[in-house]
């Protein structure tokens, strides 16, 4: 098996070369820390680029007898690496509870499942019981930006045993908490009340739900019993979670009326169930809306797999919920909610203090941190089912799966699901807080690995999570790539020496075929270059066509993608991946293949002579590009589109756009601390006019002709301009190393670390009182937010941008 699986590698002209290749090239570099002189300089860089040509020519060598030992078969696209071996894949929480229920279905305002395949999930739905003109019946179920809610957020959350949630509707105000009192007991409490007391009728709709037909729900108790029953109760057999009982029990509140529905929908249809199962009742002068079952519930001939309990109240009311497993008894007194929540909380704090270290803050911006560290742990869910995958050597796309995932949702409004390249970014933070639960979601991202070792960029399993993604969307693309920013959470774990050896050993093998999928894949058209790809050669309808496997999106590129362009960011992540590959197999004692290929992606003499450019004085991607490029209508009978012009004629050059692609050899700190480019990327830097701000450094310089443009009519400008706070704070990560060892930059690089952090949180703080959110992107001019919101993914970064 381990010989078949090593005939499957496709040889790339960017693997590390032989030893004694590796060893000239070496020798052939320039030594920056050597004084030499200009001569001396033009005859290693003239050796130099004799030897490409021999490393070119061995290069297609290797690409001529990799067409005959290359996967033959479309069918590796579809295999999980690895899957015969002993990895894992679903037990994520070895030595605890299968069913460790938790906030895992960020996606709902709040819902707790348990992270097993298939689980039950339980949750809930409110609404006034009006008609709102032209709005109809508004029903709060999944999160959604169109809802305008004043604010909603986790003010505590632990992951693992408790959290509570805050949530401002108008004059509804909703406090959610659920505690995990043993290892087969959790519960949870709702808290309604209408801040403004208008005296109007309100409903809660509480349910369980599972898409599991193995799976069996009962009530228990006849439909006519429910109205007087003090706690309504569902007994569920589940194949994955064994025995359950659910008991919702009201505490407090004018309660107006009880009751159900049991019936079976699909998960991405519980609300519109809701709707269709509507009544009307006469209660005084009011009419409302009330749910029940039509006919038979069995009627269909389908299992239940959903009941809804329905609570209808006037002012405020509070309602407890109970899950037990493997018929335990209930053994917490619920007098003591409170007081065991504010005890878990005060522990929080001890321990938000004692790793973050803000004490030296207003209590404000301690809170703010802290609420913002819960809301990215309450993002965390929980995914299970098949991905649609195609692949160059197939028609169409197909399943790949069953597969799982647990990973952070960036926004749980607008994208509550797994996205490759922020994971990375998220785990910068949740490390620091809770390193074995990063560790857990880092090897749960692993575990997506196909036999060629790609990981799906963007993770879209199940019905609930498919429907809220648009159809052209759905499909992932096993040649395309994402940048492997999980590689700075696995560095940071090593460093802080926070990991623990075994996870290393079990996720290497996977490291390994993910870092030679990248240089076989994303190779570029000359030996060490690479090209992101996905791009559309052939669209006219936008001004730059997209490279959304770089993570940046509408960021300009060459104007005209061909096989020949090369990026300068990825040149720069499989640096940082070459660096940290050699490091893990010092740190497991294996045989260290990576650290002469670093010195070779690392060297300035080499990243000069392919990325920099004197004309434009920068860092830069080189491609087919025009500087002059603009949308124009069209008309035709009554029809109009915009369509692009090309105004002058591309030439392969430098592609001039300064912004943060042009940071990369900065970012991830090949520079060396005494190349005078660095003093150029730290002017252009503090540059009001290029991309220093109050609020943050701007994604693209004021004065591309890209700045603020639309990419197409509908298309408005995403990286072209707005500040991002994943980059801003990888240059903050440069800006300390940089002022931290000997060269002359050292002290503008602290000046600039200090400023820039003073506005980067004086800019979120401030807007996040203002608007009550964080925000994906934050206004070049204003600070406001822009984008999705909440948006506690990468942007929650700016917690340890305060700590540090």
């Amino acid at each position: 098996m381990y010989q078949s699986n090593k005939i499957r590698q496709r040889r790339s002209k960017n693997q590390p070369p032989p030893a004694k290749v590796l060893e000239k090239l070496k020798l052939n570099h320039v030594d920056t820390k050597t004084k030499i002189n200009s001569t001396s300089f033009f005859m290693k860089i003239s050796w130099l680029f004799y030897i490409f040509l021999f490393i070119t020519s061995i290069c297609v060598g290797f690409l001529g007898f990799s067409y005959f030992i290359r996967p033959k078969s479309s069918d590796n696209t579809f295999v999980p690496f690895g899957s015969i071996r002993n990895f894992p894949v679903y037990d994520l929480f070895d030595g605890t509870n299968p069913n460790f229920w938790s906030s895992l279905i960020p996606g709902h305002y709040f819902g707790l499942r348990a992270a097993k395949p298939n689980s039950t999930i339980v949750s809930m739905m409110w609404f006034r019981q009006r008609i709102i003109p032209n709005q109809g019946l508004l029903i709060r179920h999944q999160c959604r930006q169109e809802d305008n809610l004043r604010k909603y957020s986790w003010i505590y959350n632990d992951f693992r045993s408790f959290g509570h949630q805050n949530i401002e509707d108008h004059n509804l105000h909703l406090n959610t908490s659920f505690l995990r009192v043993s290892a087969d007991y959790s519960i949870a409490r709702i808290k309604i009340k209408d801040v403004f007391k208008r005296n109007e009728l309100h409903s809660l709709i509480l349910y369980a739900a599972t898409e599991d037909d193995q799976d069996n729900m009962t009530v228990l108790g006849s439909p006519s019993e429910i109205p007087f029953m003090p706690i309504f109760s569902i007994r569920i057999s589940s194949k994955n979670l064994g025995e359950l009982r659910l008991n919702f029990k009201i505490q407090q509140g004018d309660i107006i009326l009880k009751q159900s529905l049991q019936t079976h929908s699909r998960l991405d249809r519980l609300e519109e169930t809701i709707r269709e199962n509507l009544f009307f009742y006469k209660y005084h002068n009011q009419t409302l809306f009330v749910i029940s079952n039509s006919d038979d519930i069995n009627g269909n001939n389908q299992k239940i797999n959903f009941i809804a309990y329905q609570v209808i109240f006037n002012d405020s009311m509070t309602i407890d919920l109970e899950i037990l497993s493997n018929q335990s008894q209930s053994p917490f007194n619920f007098e003591d909610y409170e007081i065991e929540l504010d005890r878990r909380q005060q522990n929080f704090d001890k321990e938000f203090s004692r790793k973050f270290s803000l004490d030296s803050f207003d209590k404000n911006v301690i809170d703010f941190a802290r609420i913002t560290l819960s809301s990215a742990i309450g993002s965390i869910g929980y995914f299970y089912g098949y991905s649609l995958v195609d692949s160059n050597r197939i028609k169409e796309a197909r399943n790949y799966g069953p597969i799982q995932l647990l990973t952070v949702c960036p926004s749980r409004s607008v994208f509550p699901r797994g996205f490759l390249w922020d994971e990375g970014f998220h785990q910068l933070l949740i490390s620091l807080w809770d390193p074995k639960l990063s560790m857990m979601i880092i090897k749960s991202w692993f575990s997506l690995m196909n036999e060629d070792g790609w990981i799906p960029r963007e993770v879209i399993l199940g019905d609930e999570a498919i429907s809220r993604v648009p159809k052209e969307f759905l499909v992932q693309h096993s040649n395309v790539a994402n940048p492997p920013s999980l590689l700075f959470a696995i560095e940071s774990l090593i460093d802080s020496e926070t990991f623990d050896q075994q996870w290393l050993k079990e996720i290497y093998p996977r490291l390994h075929r993910w870092f030679d999928w990248f240089n076989t894949t994303q190779s570029g058209h000359k030996p060490f270059t690479f090209r992101w790809r996905g791009r559309n050669a052939t669209t006219k309808m936008e001004l730059n066509p997209k490279t959304l496997a770089s993570g940046f999106d509408d960021y300009p590129r060459a104007t005209n993608p061909t096989d020949d362009e090369i990026h300068l960011d990825l040149h720069c992540w499989i640096a940082l991946a070459s660096r940290l590959m050699s490091k893990i197999s010092k740190k497991l004692g294996e045989n260290d293949v990576f650290e002469d290929y670093y010195e070779i992606l690392s060297n300035n003499q080499l990243l000069e002579k392919l990325y920099w450019s004197d004309r434009y004085s920068m860092f830069c991607d080189k491609g087919l590009h025009s500087t002059n490029v603009i949308l124009r209508r069209m008309h035709n009978k009554d029809q109009t589109w915009f369509e692009r012009q090309i105004i002058t004629e591309p030439e392969y050059d430098c592609v001039p756009e300064f912004g943060y692609v042009s940071l990369f050899p900065f970012i991830v700190t090949i520079l060396e601390p005494n190349n005078p480019k660095l003093l150029k990327i730290l002017e252009r830097i503090q540059n009001t006019e290029v991309l220093w701000t109050n609020y943050g450094l701007r994604s693209l310089s004021k004065k591309s002709s890209y700045y603020l443009r639309y990419n197409t009519e509908h298309d408005g400008p995403y990286w072209r301009g707005s500040i991002w706070i994943n980059m801003n704070y990888m240059v903050l990560n440069a800006l300390k190393y940089y002022s931290l060892i000997q060269g002359p930059f050292k002290d503008i690089s602290k000046s600039l670390h200090s400023r820039l952090k003073t506005n980067l949180v004086n800019a979120l703080y401030t807007e996040y009182k203002r608007s009550g959110f964080i925000w994906e992107q934050y206004n070049d001019t204003n600070g406001h937010g822009r984008g999705a919101h909440p948006f506690t993914g990468w942007s929650s970064l700016i917690v340890q941008i305060i700590s540090n």
